[in-house]
């Protein structure tokens, strides 16, 4: 599995499943990744779980993926895109 990071021609995108420390985070943006995909925060949207997905992103140098409900309000997705998830 570990191959796939010498791969040129493919995207790499990781799952998180629990929150690496500064650390990890700033080794996983030297990697190259595409994305990371994290776990939805849970509602409601805080600052608190807003800066926390801001803090991967910024760390990690790497876009966010999260899933969220078809029913969300725009005013949810622009505070999660500006919070570092873009899909």
């Amino acid at each position: 599995m570990a191959e796939a990071l010498l791969e040129r021609n493919i995207g790499v995108v990781i799952a998180l499943t629990t929150v690496p420390d500064d650390t990890d985070l700033r080794q996983l943006g030297e990697i190259g990744l595409n994305a990371l995909i994290v776990p939805a925060p849970p509602a409601p949207l805080t600052v608190e779980r807003l800066l926390s997905l801001r803090r991967i992103a910024s760390l990690a140098h790497t876009p966010l993926l999260t899933e969220v409900s078809a029913d969300i309000e725009a005013s949810q997705l622009q505070v999660l895109r500006e919070s570092g998830v873009v899909g």
